[in-house]
């Protein structure tokens, strides 16, 4: 037992804290790259919290829109020394409709776009098709020949999208003498915030004094 009696304790060694020994090297210029960074950073922030305002407020005239002829697909906005073209979107190809949106959409009569992204077809088992020995057989005589599963299916792929007609049929719903206006209903709106998005797209005019930029943008910033 000796052994194990007279045997020191061993103590744990703490590891060396990452990043300790790093070489660290002055360069000019980077507290001004970082300044410039953050100012860029909460500029962006703004600017989102800006447009998702914008983006709501036009959401709404154009959804007030519903029930008219025509379809409007975008307004100017007019503020102080700067324009803005103000757009609605049908829903992007690539943002495929859930099947709970389709329903909601088919319960209110409007039918989802169907578009095939792979048509269903037979095709020639791959582990096959560089047997150019059993090729040659095919082209000879087909039947009995090749194995059973030489010939496999491929199951039509399919995705529901946002169409343009979609969108028409939703601004024709319920036309109104004269093509006057009324504020559409919660359905309508739910309807419609479904099938679009919003873009805003803000200008400077000629009249905005460019020497004044960088005191705005800091005053907006505060």
């Amino acid at each position: 037992m000796a052994m194990f009696s007279k045997t020191p304790p061993t103590t744990a060694t703490k590891k060396p804290k990452a990043g300790k020994d790093k070489e660290q090297l002055q360069l000019s210029g980077i507290e001004d790259l970082a300044v410039i960074d953050a100012v860029i950073k909460q500029a962006e922030a703004i600017a989102a919290t800006l447009k998702a305002k914008l983006n709501d407020t036009t959401f709404d005239h154009f959804a007030s829109k519903v029930g008219q002829p025509d379809r409007p697909s975008s307004f100017e906005g007019i503020d102080g020394n700067a324009t803005a073209s103000l757009e609605i979107r049908k829903r992007s190809a690539n943002s495929v409709l859930s099947a709970d949106e389709v329903a909601v959409l088919a319960a209110e009569g409007i039918t989802a776009h169907e578009e095939v992204i792979k048509p269903f077809l037979f095709h020639i088992n791959e582990k096959y098709a560089g047997d150019t020995a059993l090729l040659g057989k095919v082209e000879a005589a087909l039947a009995g020949i090749v194995p059973d599963d030489f010939i496999q299916q491929q199951v039509e792929i399919k995705k529901y999208v946002v169409s343009d007609a979609m969108l028409d049929e939703l601004f024709r719903r319920h036309p109104l003498p004269g093509g006057s206006t009324v504020p559409a209903n919660e359905k309508q709106k739910s309807l419609l915030k479904l099938m679009v998005t919003m873009a805003v797209k803000p200008k400077l005019t000629d009249k905005y004094d460019m020497n004044n930029l960088l005191t705005d943008a800091f005053d907006l910033m505060k």
